[in-house]
């Protein structure tokens, strides 16, 4: 969860991830209290609660993390942050001769597009 802070610069958008995050983490806490206590009041052995309550948190957990590995695209890299990646070699003195002599990574994984293809790939 501290990722979130190391991904972008702007100071506003980084306050902006932080709120994020500590609301949708406030509304798992309250959601997971209120099935605790809804399954406190409901089932009478202590057991069985707690079981049905950790099978539940976890197939909720696991099926909401599913969603968002399968369901949000990845942003492609913009002209901009290869325009900065290029001042950034100029500026440091790598020149494209350098990068020729030994592979980088980028060549490495010039026909992956996504992280999915990491895994069929095996690159």
């Amino acid at each position: 969860m501290s990722v979130v802070v190391s991904l972008t610069f702007s100071q506003g958008r980084r306050d902006k991830l932080v709120s994020l995050r500590n609301g949708f983490t406030y509304i798992a806490n309250l959601f997971t209290l209120l099935v605790a206590i809804a399954f406190i009041l409901t089932i009478d052995d202590q057991i069985l609660t707690f079981r049905l309550l950790a099978y539940t948190l976890t197939f909720i957990g696991l099926f909401t993390s599913a969603m968002f590995i399968f369901g949000v695209p990845e942003v492609k890299l913009s002209k901009e942050a290869i325009a900065y990646d290029k001042a950034y070699r100029k500026a440091n003195g790598m020149n494209d001769e350098k990068n020729e002599e030994r592979p980088s990574r980028a060549t490495v994984s010039d026909n992956v597009k996504n992280w999915t293809q990491w895994l069929t790939n095996g690159a």
